[in-house]
């Protein structure tokens, strides 16, 4: 919503990325996933009815520069 209330500026445009998860980075879930497969416990990677992303560096970075190029100010 912060995003959307800016677009009026006319100077900057203001368009934000939203990732899914990185892998490797300090918020990734693999190191969850690990704990849970290490102490026997069943993994559920996700509900039936959604999809999981999962990101590299480098596809999270390619995905900033896609929305600098592509983005439209107030954009998600």
């Amino acid at each position: 919503m912060l995003n959307q209330a800016h677009e009026q500026h006319e100077d900057t445009d203001f368009v934000c990325v939203r990732y899914g998860t990185v892998l490797g980075s300090r918020g990734s879930v693999v190191p969850v996933f690990r704990a849970i497969i290490r102490d026997g416990q069943p993994l559920r990677l996700t509900h039936p009815a959604m999809t999981c992303f999962m990101l590299t560096f480098q596809e999270a970075v390619q995905l900033v520069f896609q929305a600098t190029v592509t983005g439209k100010s107030g954009e998600l």
